[in-house]
């Protein structure tokens, strides 16, 4: 039975939950604000729930020992971990022999047998975009986009799984042999690797120098909006050049959305102001600032740091070879971490928007709905009801639905729901997703997690979506919910980070640590707090945000 409650937010607002099962209501429920800042539209919640049915597939393929279970209220994703029935040595026997299998491999399993399967699943949801097909046709194939989803979830899994293993044993390690330290030694141990995000930041930096070397081309592109200069672009000379290379670029890197998980978001094909904001903010970056020199001073770093440990190891040939193994494990991480996303999380992710978008102009076009967009605010059930009787109308519920999420998205959820208290998230989980502590900070101060050492103050510039970046100025400090890769090239652009949700080995860590600027993650209620244009003070050794004015 159905059981209704109420929460309250941090800023005390009231916070009603509908349970749809009466048990469920007992347990802790966390937030997961890293990945689900704000609440998300019914048709990605629907997608989530197969996305979620394809990771606890994996995790019992793998013999862990515990699956993750969702649930959405106010639209924000709720999740809490669910020890699996069957005999925990039997568990441990199959999670044994996975990691045997696999967890040394796991870049080369993904290169050879997983990615090429992620690229295939990818292109058979863009071939949806056919307008030949009609809505009971397209409904008539929604379970191949629904199996494609589960298939991606188990890929997605897969892969986490062994890395994440990787890393945080590598960490243990370093704190085990090197002190307090440690952490921030295997964080340095294991950046300046090759990855798709630093690729696609390298584009856009390569795309700006071709700007600088066509001077009507940068003229136009620091004066005028992206549409205008798009529209304008091939008048100048060698416009015709640059718009051809921008092309490739977003043929090759623009299918990605700011979000992993919402598939409202429009991709940079679709809206390539994005990319276009940040090639303008690079022409005047100098040529030291450019994401591939920042990564070669990291990479530069890994290589001088290992050499130390190597020969600070060298009077224990076993401990040597430890390391050795282990560090060569976890390098895996730091690459796979970025690809993952980019081929599962974000091509993939974005390419389910080509079956719904095709199914919302099938929608208009019987007046089911007045938007193509309006599709993503309907559930499935309804799309298979409105392909079975084309005489539906969901205007209004479409208008009621958006206007619901758009005020749950003006308000910070609690970080907890249901009758037991959180259970705390294990060591692997705190290092991904970050721990809240419940002392009180300084009056005037925030505190978060270490992400990325280094001091430095400056005006916060508080982005909560893509579509908001032309304010950021170079050396602003970002201020956001949480970072995805698609915002990687950010990091050239802005002094330091801070952000509410993540730990230290989240994106925004890892790539503020590539990029060697501070970072302060997993502060809570940044967003909140801190309001834009404040001047602030960012300690990402400490942890610590001071907000002077």
């Amino acid at each position: 039975m159905p059981v209704a409650a109420t929460y309250t937010c941090p800023d005390g607002t009231p916070f009603p939950v509908e349970w749809p099962e009466a048990e469920k209501a007992d347990y802790g429920w966390r937030w997961d604000q890293m990945h689900c800042p704000v609440p998300l539209t019914p048709l990605a919640q629907d997608f989530g729930e197969i996305l979620g049915d394809g990771f606890s597939r994996a995790m019992d393929m793998s013999g862990a020992p515990a699956r993750g279970t969702r649930m959405y209220a106010n639209g924000y994703f709720y999740m809490r971990m669910v020890p699996f029935a069957d005999d925990p040595a039997v568990r441990g026997a199959i999670r044994k022999r996975d990691l045997e299998e696999r967890l040394d491999r796991i870049l080369d399993i993904f290169e050879r047998e997983y990615r090429p399967e992620v690229e295939a699943l990818t292109r058979s949801l863009v071939m949806f975009d056919s307008p030949a097909l009609t809505l009971p046709e397209i409904m008539a194939r929604w379970d191949q986009v629904e199996v494609a989803r589960l298939r991606l979830g188990v890929l997605h899994m897969l892969i986490m799984a062994p890395i994440s293993v990787a890393g945080n044993r590598f960490i243990d390690f370093c704190l085990h042999e090197f002190g307090p330290g440690g952490e921030r030694l295997a964080s340095e141990l294991m950046a300046g690797l090759p990855n798709k995000s630093l690729e696609s930041a390298v584009g856009l930096w390569n795309l700006s120098r071709v700007a600088l070397d066509h001077a009507g081309v940068a003229e136009l592109l620091r004066q005028v909006k992206p549409a205008e200069f798009l529209r304008r672009v091939e008048s100048v000379p060698g416009g015709a050049e640059f718009i051809d290379l921008f092309a490739r670029y977003l043929r090759e890197y623009g299918l990605r959305a700011e979000s992993f998980t919402e598939l409202a978001d429009p991709t940079w094909q679709e809206d390539p102001r994005f990319p276009l904001f940040l090639i303008r903010r690079y022409l005047d970056a100098p040529d030291h600032s450019s994401p591939a020199m920042m990564h070669n001073r990291t990479a530069q770093l890994r290589e001088e740091r290992t050499a130390e440990i190597e020969e600070r190891l060298a009077h224990d040939p076993a401990m040597l070879d430890k390391f050795r193994c282990w560090h060569k494990s976890a390098l895996q991480r730091t690459i796979l971490l970025e690809d993952h996303n980019y081929y599962i999380d974000q091509r993939a992710t974005v390419a389910m928007r080509v079956p719904c978008l095709a199914a919302g102009r099938e929608l208009v076009r019987f007046g089911i709905v007045d938007l193509a967009e309006d599709v993503f605010y309907l559930h499935t059930v309804e799309l298979r009801q409105a392909a079975a009787d084309q005489s539906l109308r969901f205007q209004p519920l479409v208008v009621e639905r958006r206007a619901e999420r758009q005020r749950w998205t003006r308000v910070l959820p609690p970080l907890g729901i249901g009758s037991a208290a959180l259970s705390p998230l294990d060591l692997a989980s705190e290092r991904f997703f970050g721990t809240f502590s419940d002392e009180p900070p300084e009056p005037g101060t925030l505190k978060g997690v270490a992400g990325s050492p280094g001091l430095f103050r400056g005006v916060a510039r508080k982005i909560l979506s893509l579509s908001d970046i032309d304010r950021l100025e170079a050396g602003d400090i970002l201020v956001t919910y949480a970072t995805a890769p698609p915002w990687t090239p950010l990091f050239a652009v802005a002094g330091a980070i801070v952000t509410d949700a993540g730990g230290t080995l989240s994106h925004c860590a890892v790539v503020a640590r590539e990029y060697g600027i501070p970072a302060v993650v997993g502060c809570r209620t940044a967003t909140a707090m801190i309001e834009d244009g404040q001047l602030i003070t960012v300690d990402g050794t400490a942890g610590v945000v001071r907000i002077d004015g």
